[in-house]
């Protein structure tokens, strides 16, 4: 899963407040930043209606302890993503565990709640 969204607020903290006095600096300290942890910068993006900054990044989940110092430093959420060959093996198991007993993730159907009330 090498691809994630790296996003951030450009209000909170030094780093991102930064971003917003000069985006091209911002964008150089973020490459420089993920470069520290073995990771690249895919490409940065301003969220063109809230002060938030997201940023494509790839490798940054090769080390836990480096990636956790990214996300104290810059305020920022981590979201790990999944191309669609990636995703495909994990909703074919996901059906195979459905088919599990005691393995349905969405519950009762609302028809069954009502025939045990």
């Amino acid at each position: 899963m090498p691809y994630a969204w790296f996003s951030f607020s450009t209000a909170s903290t030094p780093a991102g407040r930064r971003c917003r006095e000069d985006p091209r600096g911002c964008r150089d300290e973020l490459v420089a930043d993920l470069g520290s942890c073995g990771a690249t910068l895919v490409e940065l993006y301003f969220d063109a209606d809230a002060n938030v900054a997201r940023a494509l990044v790839r490798d940054l989940d090769r080390d836990p302890v480096c990636r956790k110092a990214l996300v104290v430093k810059w305020g920022a959420r981590y979201r790990k993503l999944l191309t669609v060959d990636e995703a495909a093996p994990a909703f074919d198991h996901a059906r195979r565990l459905e088919g599990e007993p005691g393995a349905d993730f969405r519950g009762p159907e609302p028809e069954a709640e009502a025939e045990a009330e």
